[in-house]
């Protein structure tokens, strides 16, 4: 992976706003269960990518899109919200800048490096991807402003 760095670094970040979010916000369960699990598979993450094993950083860039594009969609504290946000906007950024994920295209696993190389599956991501972030800044909008409108009541 050409990003290697990069993406531990930020890997690494999200990982102490993660920490940060569980010990100082009001969080359900649901959203503890979320941290508590991207804190593991971060890890698992971490370890992978030093240890230049392919497979395990594929399987692991497959539960990254399901964090990202359905898990994100239940969330309702703002702070990480916007979490969820500022991952999207790097993820595009990086899209944008290099043509291609920083995770990897997965060598390891053939349909869905055939999927993610195809013309179709590129611009469905690319609408998926800013209708997600579109719904979330709306969510963070809402849950952020709201809150502040119903302290002045």
């Amino acid at each position: 992976m050409e990003k290697s760095v990069d993406v531990s670094l930020i890997t690494v970040s999200i990982d102490v706003y993660l920490i940060y979010l569980l010990y100082y916000q009001k969080l359900n369960i649901y959203e503890k269960t979320i941290i508590i699990l991207a804190l593991l598979i971060h890890v698992l993450y971490l370890f992978a990518i030093f240890t230049g094993n392919l497979y395990v950083t594929d399987v692991l860039h497959i539960s990254f899109m399901i964090y990202i594009s359905i898990l994100s969609l239940f969330v309702r504290n703002s702070s990480f919200i916007l979490l969820f946000i500022l991952i999207i906007t790097t993820m595009l950024l990086y899209w944008y800048i290099d043509g291609k994920c920083p995770m990897g295209n997965y060598q390891t696993i053939p349909f869905m490096n055939s999927l993610t190389n195809s013309d179709i599956y590129t611009y469905l991501i690319d609408y998926i991807t800013i209708f997600l972030l579109i719904v979330l800044l709306s969510k963070f909008a809402f849950s952020h402003f709201s809150h502040k409108i119903s302290r002045k009541v």
